[in-house]
C-alpha cells in the first residue's frame, strides 16, 4: 500500500483494509450472537433466566469489542502524536510541514481524548447496572 504512488490505488487498498477489518470483527462475533439470538426453545424473550443469561452473553461480548476498539483507536492516537512530534523535531525551518504536522498533532491529542472520554462513559454510563432487590 505504502510503495504505490497512485492515489486511486491507495484508496481502494484502505477501503480493502477497512472491510477486511470489519469482516473479522463480525467473524468473531458470530459464535457469540448466535448464542444470544438462540430461538430454538421458543422466543429470546422465554423465561427471566434465559434473559439474564443472554444479557450476560451480550455484556461480556460487547466489552471485549469495546476494549479491542479502545485499544486499537489509542494506539493510533498516540502513534500519530509520536509520528507527529518527530516529524515537527526534524522539520526544522519548515513551515509548511511544521504546520500540517501541528495538525496532526492536535487530531491526535483529540482522538486520545475521545478514546479516554469513551471509556469513562462505557465502564461508568453504559455498563454500570446496579441490580435492586425485586422482591
Amino acid at each position: 500500500m505504502v510503495s504505490a504512488r497512485n492515489e486511486e490505488a491507495i484508496n481502494t487498498q484502505k477501503k480493502a483494509l477497512i472491510y477486511g477489518f470489519i469482516g473479522l470483527a463480525l467473524v468473531s462475533i458470530a459464535g457469540s450472537l448466535s448464542e444470544i439470538f438462540n430461538f430454538q426453545e421458543g422466543s429470546f424473550l422465554g423465561s427471566e433466566a434465559d434473559i439474564v443469561e443472554r444479557a450476560g452473553l451480550f455484556d461480556s461480548k460487547a466489552t471485549v469489542v469495546i476494549t479491542f476498539l479502545k485499544y486499537i483507536i489509542g494506539s493510533i492516537a498516540v502513534f500519530a502524536i509520536v509520528r507527529s512530534g518527530f516529524v515537527m523535531l526534524l522539520s526544522g525551518s519548515s513551515e509548511e510541514a511544521v504546520g500540517k504536522e501541528r495538525k496532526n498533532l492536535v487530531a491526535g491529542f483529540t482522538a486520545l481524548a475521545f478514546v479516554i472520554i469513551g471509556d469513562f462513559f462505557v465502564r461508568k454510563v453504559m455498563f454500570n447496572v446496579v441490580q435492586g432487590d425485586n422482591e
